[in-house]
């Protein structure tokens, strides 16, 4: 490969998602962004997505002798389908099925995760969400936005392929680190040496890009999915939701801005601003 083609597409790719990524509320509209949108959408990814990551998924829990079990609450079906339609995912077939997350996940205090082939949720939103806090067991009665919140954010995600994405991310930043490190280290006589470098070289590379467009990605999908609830009620909820799970440290407290790119409450207050006087058809019976 060519080295300079390499530092263009360095410039292309790793610098804008350097500046995109840095602050929390991201602009909602950029070149970088549409670049993503677009390749997210494709149909090259879509094929990639349930043709091979899917299988390779599949196989990872047929080892781990781990067999997803559906989501039993119609509540979250019919939440998750709307969601999924919402965000623009048009094609009833393209649908991801909703399955429940397992105990010893949601009791990490994550409360959903996507990946190619599913949606996975955390039933005891539903319900009466459970937090353990340095020994203590708290029970909350979540209001509907918050439930709804996480499908929209889920939902986003499934649009893009970020799962597929983020392997490919990952794939093509080692590729072209390692590339970048065999010219780079061609000086250096000993081999073992030179391939200690590399190693440590393509590793905090790899570690640096997947940390990057991780927070990009999860900032595109709260953002674009609380955006798409069309509900400042439910925008509302969630971001005093996401006040208290800081309180408790929940999903690492003051991580979840700072490394993650999940918005602040105080960011998600000014959603729940910018969408006025819309509610969703939940809130518009409760008024």
């Amino acid at each position: 490969m060519n080295f300079k083609l390499l530092k263009k597409l360095f410039v292309v790719f790793f610098v804008p998602l350097q500046i995109f990524a840095s602050e929390p509320l991201c602009p909602p509209c950029n070149s970088f962004e549409k670049i993503m949108g677009v390749i997210g959408q494709s149909g090259a990814l879509n094929w990639f997505s349930k043709n091979i990551h899917a299988k390779g998924e599949k196989l990872v829990f047929d080892l781990l002798k781990c067999k997803p079990e559906q989501a039993s609450s119609e509540k979250a079906k019919i939440l998750a389908e709307e969601a999924q339609s919402a965000v623009g995912i048009i094609d009833k077939t393209r649908h991801l099925p909703l399955m429940s997350l397992p105990l010893r996940i949601a009791l990490l205090g994550i409360q959903g995760i996507t990946i190619s082939s599913s949606i996975f949720v955390d039933e005891n939103l539903f319900d009466f969400y459970t937090i353990f806090n340095e020994g203590e067991c708290k029970k909350f009665k979540l209001d509907v936005g918050v439930p709804r919140c996480v499908l929209f954010h889920e939902a986003v995600h499934a649009k893009y392929h970020d799962s597929s994405l983020i392997l490919l991310f990952n794939i093509f930043t080692a590729a072209s680190a390692f590339t970048a490190a065999k010219y780079a280290l061609q000086p250096i006589s000993h081999n073992g040496l030179r391939n200690v470098l590399k190693c440590m070289i393509v590793a905090g590379t790899v570690k640096y890009s997947f940390k990057k467009i991780t927070r990009f990605i999860e900032n595109r999908a709260d953002r674009e999915g609380h955006y798409t609830t069309a509900c400042a009620q439910c925008v509302r909820e969630s971001a005093k939701w996401r006040e208290l799970c800081k309180g408790l440290s929940v999903k690492d407290g003051d991580n979840l801005v700072e490394w993650r790119g999940y918005l602040s409450s105080s960011d998600l207050n000014k959603i729940a601003n910018d969408l006025g006087e819309k509610r969703c058809a939940y809130h518009t019976v409760a008024h």
